[in-house]
């Protein structure tokens, strides 16, 4: 049996899932048609046969058969802060597109920030991914918004990476040219309240 590292700790019970179909993705590329793994306290310890009936006696056991197991997938661009727009802007130009999701998502409290993330959480987990780079956030932010999103993260034992967007200059770049006073209360004063924007 090969011994797995890494994992999340927090579960206090073993699992064994017993003859799955075993994707490994390791250097070998090893695939067990009929594999078990061994989870401990929320860790693979094993992966391959489980001979030793020690290790399965008072184990939670779970029938893999007809089932594959394999490595999360990894989502290398998302936006947390969509995941509620969508279905939303699907007929949208990507200008218009720019706009209402700029719109839609100024504002918004950590909590909100933190249940879109939370969302998508649950989405990715849905499909098998585990991990993901959430391009963080779409407007400006402060020490509270991010730890809402790693939060969310945390709560849904996800790994992801925060890549937080800085920006120097105003998002008036998306704009339609002219004068459009209303997008100012949607920006925190990114927006002249009046004037031209061209």
């Amino acid at each position: 049996m090969e011994q797995a590292r890494g994992g999340r700790s927090g579960q206090r019970e073993r699992i064994v899932i017993r003859g799955a179909y075993v994707l490994t993705c390791d250097g070998a590329d090893r695939v067990y048609t009929s594999g078990d793994i061994v989870i401990d306290e929320g860790r693979i310890t094993a992966v391959g046969q489980v001979a030793d009936e020690t290790v399965v006696r008072g184990a939670r056991m779970i029938e893999g058969r007809e089932r594959l197991a394999a490595p999360g997938l990894i989502n290398a661009h998302m936006h947390s802060t969509s995941t509620l727009l969508k279905g939303t802007t699907d007929h949208l130009s990507p200008p218009a597109f720019m706009w209402r999701k700029q719109a839609d998502t100024a504002g918004r409290t950590s909590r909100e920030i933190y249940i879109s993330a939370l969302l998508g959480c649950l989405e990715m987990l849905q499909t098998g991914t585990t991990t993901c780079l959430d391009h963080f956030p779409d407007q400006r932010f402060g020490l509270a918004d991010v730890e809402a999103v790693a939060q969310a993260y945390v709560d849904a034992g996800m790994r992801a990476v925060l890549g937080l967007r800085v920006f120097d200059e105003a998002f008036t770049d998306i704009l339609p040219t002219g004068t459009v006073p209303f997008w100012g209360r949607f920006f925190r004063g990114d927006v002249p309240q009046q004037g031209t924007i061209s």
